[in-house]
């Protein structure tokens, strides 16, 4: 039987989450909506009314944080069918920075250099084209690898970034596969504010809504498979992890219970 963990597996395991608690998970897509929709509206503003984006850019820094760590808590809490403690904010904070910073990088660097050797072949033109080819992917696979920091931040599980490396392995095209539907809607709705002629399209222009609903949406279901993806990675790594310590140390199962012990020696 194969170890791999299949998407149509984990979308299920989303679904059945989200039937857990609908109400819940529909209050917090439409604050993503809502943080969405702002954000496209800023981007859209003009010059003379840049202090009303700087107010909904600043509200939706303070929002975004607790609202990711908000979706991937109850997701796992879900999953695991119990209890878990909520990972400090300052903490998945300071990890969502941390991973900004070294998906930036790390696209910019497996970006960069191959575009300037591919640039003198083709020509410095296509540098820009050939850049953005190349970054984007390397951006969307780094996320996701270096993504379980934050998944375990949230539920104060233990984590170093080694480890969220190692947890992705052999399972990036997949999880890529699942996070397809979002990515497709990030760049329509990028190909509809570049369409316009510069100017904020109405609050009330259907198509607009529409769109912000949809990757709102898509966003929180996205970070539901995502924390999905984490609680099998990570319980097939501690199975692996104690299997490898036990045959490492010769350890033996002890008996649980002095009555165990007991039946154990008469025997």
């Amino acid at each position: 039987m194969s170890d791999k963990i299949s998407p149509v597996a984990i979308v299920k395991e989303a679904v059945g989450t989200f039937r857990h608690n609908p109400t819940g998970y529909l209050l917090l897509i439409s604050m993503a909506v809502l943080v969405d929709y702002g954000i496209a509206w800023v981007s859209v503003l003009p010059e003379e009314a840049s202090h009303d984006g700087l107010v909904v850019i600043l509200l939706a820094i303070c929002v975004t944080p607790w609202l990711y760590r908000r979706i991937i808590h109850c997701t796992i809490q879900t999953l695991r069918g119990k209890e878990e403690p909520v990972g400090k904010l300052w903490k998945f904070v300071l990890g969502l920075i941390a991973v900004k910073i070294l998906t930036k990088f790390l696209a910019f660097v497996g970006g960069f250099l191959p575009s300037v050797g591919l640039g003198v072949l083709f020509g410095a033109e296509h540098v820009e084209m050939i850049l953005m080819l190349v970054s984007e992917p390397i951006g969307v696979i780094v996320l996701l690898r270096y993504g379980f920091v934050l998944t375990a931040i949230a539920v104060d599980d233990h984590y170093d970034y080694s480890l969220a490396w190692r947890l992705g392995k052999g399972h990036t095209l997949r999880m890529i596969l699942t996070a397809l539907p979002l990515l497709l809607a990030f760049v329509c709705s990028g190909f509809f504010l570049l369409s316009g002629d510069g100017s904020a399209p109405s609050v009330f222009d259907p198509l607009w809504f529409s769109m912000s609903v949809v990757t709102g949406a898509l966003s929180v279901f996205t970070l539901m498979m995502y924390s999905a993806w984490y609680v099998r990675l990570r319980e097939r790594y501690e199975v692996v992890r104690k299997t490898t310590v036990q045959e490492e140390e010769g350890a033996t199962v002890l008996p649980s219970t002095d009555a165990d012990f007991v039946q154990n020696q008469e025997a």
